[in-house]
């Protein structure tokens, strides 16, 4: 089984998340919460009725998420707290 440190999981994490550029209403989160192997996924907030051209870009952003979350470097890998990190 692989493993990774909390804390390299969470600077990876983080260096994902700044790379989608921090839009609030698409996150990536860990499905497990860290009590399995991590899974990442993606959660979006409703945007209601927009034009098109606004629709089609939250749409490749939400597409961008999806595919760093699914390549995300650490899914598999079960989270090593405390000292054996």
């Amino acid at each position: 089984m692989k493993t990774v440190s909390y804390r390299v999981y969470c600077q990876a994490l983080s260096k994902l998340r700044e790379k989608l550029g921090g839009d609030r209403r698409i996150e990536v989160y860990d499905m497990n919460g860290g009590f399995e192997a991590v899974r990442l996924g993606v959660n979006w907030a409703a945007i209601g009725t927009v034009p098109a051209a606004e629709a089609r870009e939250f749409a490749s952003r939400l597409m961008e998420a999806a595919d760093a979350a699914e390549k995300f470097e650490y899914n598999g890998y079960v989270i090593v707290h405390g000292e054996d990190a």
